[in-house]
Formats: C-alpha cells, sequence, structure tokens
C-alpha cells in the first residue's frame, strides 16, 4: 500500500450530479451533453421537446438557435442567447437551478474562429462548473471539430440516407457500437422517418427508438435479431 485517493465532493455539482439516469431511453444522469445528428426534417426539435416534456426537471431553459425568431419553443419559458454572448458570465450568476442549454441547428461552417471557441469553452464549463446540461443538434457531426465532438457523451443518430453515412457517424461518436452493427440497426431496425439509435456513455446503455418506443440492444439482442434477419432472407 502506497497510499490513497481521497474522493472529494465537487462543490460546483452538489444537488445536481447523478439525479436521474434510470433504464428509460431519456432518462439521463444529470447533468449531460447529448448531440443529436439528422438530416432536415427528421425531428430533432421534436427529440429536444420529448425530452424536455418527458422528464419537465428544468427550472430555466436556455435557447441557442440559427433563427433567432424561430417560433418552434414559443410553447416554452426559454431565454434567447445568440453565439458570440457571454454565455459563461450568465450561466456563472445562477447556481441554484438545474438548467438546460438546447444549440439547435447551428451551422458551424458559418462562425468565426472566435466564435466556435468561444462555444466550445461554453459547452464544457456548463457541465463541469455550472451544471447545465447540453443538447446540441447538427445535421452532420463531421463537421464539428473533434474536440467539441468528444466532449458528448449521449448521441442520437437518425437513420442516416446511406450506409456509409452510417458508418462515418458511428465511427466519430462512440466506441460502445461497432459500425457493423450500426449497419444491422440502420438497415433491419430502423425504418421510420423518426426512428433514432440512442448511445449513452454514461449509463453504458445502447437503445434504438423504433415506432416511437424504445428498444434496449444489447449482445443477446443483437444476436436474436441477427438470426431473424437471416431466416427471413432465406424465406
Amino acid at each position: 500500500m502506497y497510499g490513497e485517493v481521497e474522493i472529494f465532493n465537487n462543490r460546483d455539482k452538489q444537488g445536481f450530479e447523478g439525479r436521474g439516469g434510470g433504464p428509460g431511453g431519456f432518462d439521463f444522469i444529470l447533468p449531460y451533453r447529448l448531440l443529436i445528428t439528422a438530416r432536415s426534417g427528421q425531428g430533432k426539435t421534436n427529440i429536444i421537446m420529448s425530452i424536455i416534456k418527458h422528464r419537465p426537471v428544468y427550472d430555466k431553459i436556455y435557447l441557442t438557435h440559427c433563427d433567432p425568431n424561430t417560433k418552434e419553443y414559443d410553447d416554452l419559458d426559454v431565454e434567447r442567447y445568440e453565439i458570440g454572448g457571454d454565455h459563461i458570465e450568465v450561466f456563472g450568476k445562477d447556481r441554484s437551478s438545474n438548467k438546460l442549454w438546447c444549440i439547435d441547428d447551428i451551422d458551424f461552417g458559418r462562425l468565426t474562429k472566435a466564435q466556435r471557441d468561444h462555444l466550445i469553452m461554453a459547452i464544457r464549463y456548463s457541465v463541469s462548473h455550472f451544471c447545465i446540461s447540453v443538447i446540441m443538434t447538427i445535421q452532420d457531426s463531421s463537421l464539428l471539430p473533434p474536440v467539441l465532438r468528444r466532449l458528448f457523451s449521449v448521441n442520437i443518430i437518425a437513420k442516416p440516407s446511406d450506409p456509409v453515412a452510417a458508418y462515418m457517424s458511428i465511427r466519430k461518436a462512440s466506441s460502445m457500437i461497432t459500425p457493423a452493427e450500426a449497419k444491422f440497426v440502420f438497415t433491419h431496425i430502423l425504418h421510420r422517418k423518426y426512428d433514432f439509435l440512442l448511445l449513452d456513455e454514461q449509463r453504458e446503455l445502447v437503445f434504438a427508438c423504433v415506432n416511437n418506443k424504445f428498444i434496449l440492444l444489447d449482445d443477446k439482442n443483437f444476436e436474436e435479431r441477427s438470426t431473424d434477419s437471416s431466416d427471413s432472407d432465406s424465406d
């Protein structure tokens, strides 16, 4: 024995960290960083609304949207902040509430380097110091800087347009599922426009959302479905 490491509570996260995180698809451990990757019209905003309605635990919701005049979130009480605003100063003023920051459909290709750097820093600090959960949507995750993509511990990926897109999405998002398994999910399990794959590294769980219902995917599940798929192919 050469000594021990003592575990201290993070005072910035006291009272927030670890709440939730049950077996349900949207029962994330708080606070979390979630990246939603889906093409236009595949329900990215609908997923955000579903998450908020599923667990109405957020006392305050911040919104950064590509369209400052959007009406998509008019049913929610949100505070709007544009890219480049002093998010860190705003977030740091109130640590007593459970907060959510939605960053919806931002085009990274049009951001300046200063704006990108500020956004990355704000996303990093929001969870680690201000206990703010973050949901970010994007149409193509390959456009994100790698340092930003690695910050997200939960990924939702909608059915891509082709197997190559599926492979690239999974390879960049998580090591919890192989590209071959992802191709199987996108080919044989997800069929509808709003179906998606959910990878939660915090809880070490993989879900498929099919017909608006979650299916927990594990090794046995893949084996059974692979067998079913082979049998149907032979018929």
